[in-house]
């Protein structure tokens, strides 16, 4: 298992738990300013029509450690509403291929939400104009959400893309109900009340902790999301889920979550487990999630 720069879990309380000095704010800035200029040098490379110079700005493979690798999706895409994961350097380069053969971002827009962590950005963009490379025109204007994260000391390890597809008008107190009893499910590990907030066609593109490899996987439909769901609680206990960030925004939920597990296998001498997961849950209009997208740190001893 190779090694994870998620910090030790600490109890509430705990006197041995390190204290925050004014230095390490600084440093914590300055890692977020970072995150956010690897981002930026990212979308300016899709404004332009230049396969080679997208490529360039992500994480060369040598600095891959925590990550386990790329992890690349986008709904809709060049399957539909189908969702697919992207985990090669040849797989992300052909789908760069096919999408700027198409349109390409006018320019970079700003976020209408931004929040980053030392690991991860989260983007919701200012609608995006598109225009037909052949002809110049607009062919569309995109409303997005997209999860960046930050392996290595350059370039960005995956990019993973939800386009808006419902117009939900969810009160917020709807919307706020829906994200709880989603919690609520998965600190039960109850699988079939988690498959019963998504809708039938729900697409899934997140990190799977169940030992498969590459870990960034592809769910497509209800059914394999209660099986994706049932691995992960079949091999662990779910000890404690703690919410590290939260958004409730108009048509989608994003959080970040800290998960404390312990496995089920009483063979092994590290029984206890922690990772930190970023993801984001789009509704449709019936008030269902109808896609969970994100990644999440590798399993860190405890």
């Amino acid at each position: 298992m190779s090694q994870n720069t998620t910090s030790p879990h600490h109890e509430p309380g705990d006197a041995t738990a390190p204290r925050t000095t004014s230095l390490d704010l600084v440093a914590n800035g300055r890692t977020l300013v970072e995150i956010q200029e690897r981002i930026d040098r990212h979308a300016l490379s899709e404004t332009i029509p230049d396969v080679e110079g997208v490529m360039a700005t992500l994480t060369p493979p040598d600095q891959l450690t925590w990550s386990g690798g790329y992890a690349w999706s986008v709904v809709p895409g060049p399957d539909g509403r189908t969702i697919r994961a992207r985990t090669t350097r040849k797989e992300i380069r052909e789908f760069y291929e096919w999408r700027t053969s198409l349109d390409v971002t006018e320019s970079a827009v700003p976020a209408l939400t931004d929040i980053r962590s030392t690991w991860y950005g989260f983007q919701e963009p200012f609608p995006a104009v598109m225009r037909d490379v052949n002809t110049g025109e607009v062919s569309r204007i995109i409303y997005s959400v997209a999860l960046f994260t930050m392996d290595g000391h350059e370039g960005i390890t995956s990019e993973i893309v939800w386009l808006r597809i419902d117009d939900v008008s969810l009160d917020v107190g709807a919307r706020v109900t829906q994200w709880q009893a989603y919690l609520a499910a998965l600190r039960s590990q109850d699988s079939g009340k988690l498959v019963d907030l998504m809708t039938p066609d729900v697409q899934g593109a997140v990190r799977d902790y169940g030992g498969v490899d590459p870990p960034f996987v592809a769910i497509h439909g209800a059914d394999e999301m209660r099986g994706q769901y049932d691995r992960m609680f079949d091999q662990y206990e779910v000890r404690r889920v703690d919410i590290l960030q939260s958004h409730i925004a108009e048509w989608f939920v994003f959080h970040e979550l800290m998960l404390t597990l312990k496995t089920r296998d009483e063979s092994v001498a590290e029984r206890d487990f922690i990772c930190r997961i970023a993801e984001y849950m789009p509704f449709d209009l019936t008030g269902k999630f109808q896609g969970r997208c994100g990644y999440g740190t590798e399993l860190l001893p405890i």
